[in-house]
């Protein structure tokens, strides 16, 4: 069955809705493929579902007061498959033991991802998420 603009729109929103609040583990893996999952980041690419989950540890805890806002999105349909090209201002806090104040930082993120319907569930989800390129904002006009 082919995907539709509305279910990936879906998709895409309630992704970062869901990372910006923390959701549990639970909820963010059924948003992903269970069984060929590629997720490129200027850190590391992961490879499967072990590495994902361990990957969202490291960032849950690492990061605070999050803000993930979708300023562009484009989605090119092709039956079973939607490629998307999309900006996300992304912001957030990190403190380091024992210094005074949290350090911000804020970025406008250029990514890439392929989502297709998953076979067992028939819901659309994230198969390929590839982070291209950051810009980095200036703190002041964040």
């Amino acid at each position: 069955m082919d995907l539709t603009q509305a279910e990936v729109y879906d998709l895409v929103y309630e992704w970062f809705r869901k990372l910006t609040i923390k959701s549990p583990l639970d909820e963010m893996l059924a948003m992903l493929s269970q069984d060929s999952l590629e997720m490129k980041f200027p850190e590391k690419t992961l490879h499967n579902i072990p590495e994902f989950k361990e990957w969202f540890h490291d960032v849950t805890h690492l990061f605070f007061d999050q803000v993930h806002e979708l300023k562009f999105l484009s989605v090119e349909l092709e039956g079973e498959q939607a490629n998307i090209f999309l900006i996300v201002n992304w912001q957030a806090r990190t403190w380091t033991p024992p210094a005074g104040f949290s350090e911000w930082q804020g970025f406008l993120i250029k990514q890439n991802w392929v989502v297709k319907r998953d076979p067992a569930t028939q819901k659309a989800v994230i198969f390929k998420y590839a982070v291209n390129h950051l810009d980095p904002m200036n703190p002041v006009h964040g």
